[in-house]
């Protein structure tokens, strides 16, 4: 799931990971578990929420007229906190 400052959610990405890095950011994400979301979201599915302290740069190619990502690769990330 990918948030703005604005605390808005607005896609997730799902590609520019390798196997280690993802593994990597799983465990990262284990440690900043939290139970509510720390952004207003709408979803069907089951999510996992995480403190907001990592910061993802991200390649995509649109905004969508909903105000979503389009295509959104992730291309690097950082950590604050």
């Amino acid at each position: 799931m990918i948030g703005r400052a604005s605390d808005q959610a607005v896609g997730s990405a799902g590609t520019g990971f390798s196997q280690v890095v993802a593994r990597e950011l799983k465990e990262l994400l284990d440690l900043l578990n939290v139970k509510k979301p720390p952004i207003a979201i709408s979803t069907g599915v089951s999510v996992l929420f995480a403190q907001p302290t990592i910061i993802v740069e991200v390649e995509y190619r649109a905004w969508s007229h909903d105000g979503k990502l389009r295509h959104p690769t992730r291309e690097c990330c950082l950590r604050l906190g």
